[in-house]
């Protein structure tokens, strides 16, 4: 089990959600659901921007409330893409999640996200 907090950090386009999620040592930092803010990928790089001024940014979401959003697996955006329901609702409840072959050490689980070392997995339908 993770501990992690989803943080509002505010960009010239408006605010952005930012996941901080904890390891033992280790901190992934995962921008979330880039599809819920109507902007292009030049304007989520220059979000993105905005957010490095604050946050490191690891990864970023190629999902919206369980659905892909493969608009956002543009390889402008030069981070791994992570799958991820997003919770919001039971209809999006376990649609996604990612995969990854390591020990359960929660710094290593973070390390092979980082260094997008994971598949990421979709429900049909």
């Amino acid at each position: 089990m993770f501990v992690g907090i989803e943080l509002t950090v505010s960009t010239r386009w408006g605010y952005v959600h930012i996941n901080q999620i904890e390891g033992d040592h280790e901190k992934l930092y995962v921008f979330n659901h880039p599809a819920a803010y109507g902007l292009s990928v030049k304007q989520i790089l220059e979000c993105i921007a905005d957010v490095l001024q604050q946050y490191p940014v690891d990864a970023i979401e190629n999902t919206h409330m369980g659905f892909l959003t493969p608009e956002f697996n543009d390889p402008r955006l030069n981070y791994p893409r992570i799958a991820s329901d997003d919770s919001h609702d039971r209809l999006s409840c376990g649609r996604t999640w990612i995969e990854l072959d390591c020990c359960r050490d929660k710094d290593t689980i973070i390390r092979q996200i980082k260094q997008g070392e994971f598949t990421c997995g979709y429900a049909r339908g």
